[in-house]
């Protein structure tokens, strides 16, 4: 008898923490937690991208453009570009960029602006609350960046998934 509920109950209790049918993603048995949306919102992102590319004159000095992100799993796996990790996992030099002063940090994580302007990545994917208190304020980013997309999204607090393309300034 002990047996069993040293079985069992575990067994039951794990159990309560699935859902038959999740509300997104996979439609399979799956945990509660199991959350794809942002996933999701990034392969957007990387078909949005992808067209641009598509839609485009190559450069001839940037024959694979460089995409920068902060998430850069999906994103990574639905393009074929150059990734700059913004949070250095992949990319040892954005590590030299931190740590940020506390006054850019709206959530867990903030876009270092001094990065993305050093590197000059052709594309830039961010949820907008990564950059609110950073490239978005900063002047010079705005003029060598044009958004070419926002997915709606407030994942974070944010008011969209933003993709930027890189231009020379005017």
């Amino acid at each position: 008898m002990v047996t069993y509920l040293v079985i069992i109950l575990p067994l039951i209790l794990t159990l309560q923490g699935w859902t038959l049918k999740p509300d997104h993603g996979p439609q399979r048995p799956a945990p509660k937690m199991a959350w794809f949306k942002l996933e999701l919102i990034y392969k957007k992102a990387a078909q949005v991208i992808n067209k641009d590319i598509q839609q485009s004159t190559p450069d001839p000095n940037h024959p694979k453009p460089i995409l920068a992100a902060a998430d850069v799993g999906v994103l990574g796996y639905y393009t074929e570009l150059e990734i700059l990790d913004l949070v250095g996992l992949n990319s040892r030099e954005a590590l030299n960029y931190y740590p940020l002063e506390k006054s850019a940090y709206v959530s867990n994580y903030a876009v270092p602006e001094d990065l993305v302007l050093d590197k000059k990545p052709e594309y830039l994917v961010i949820l907008e609350v990564y950059g609110r208190n950073t490239l978005l304020k900063n002047p010079v980013f705005l003029n060598q960046y044009k958004m070419i997309h926002k997915i709606q999204s407030d994942i974070y607090g944010s008011q969209g998934m933003l993709v930027y393309k890189y231009f020379l300034p005017e």
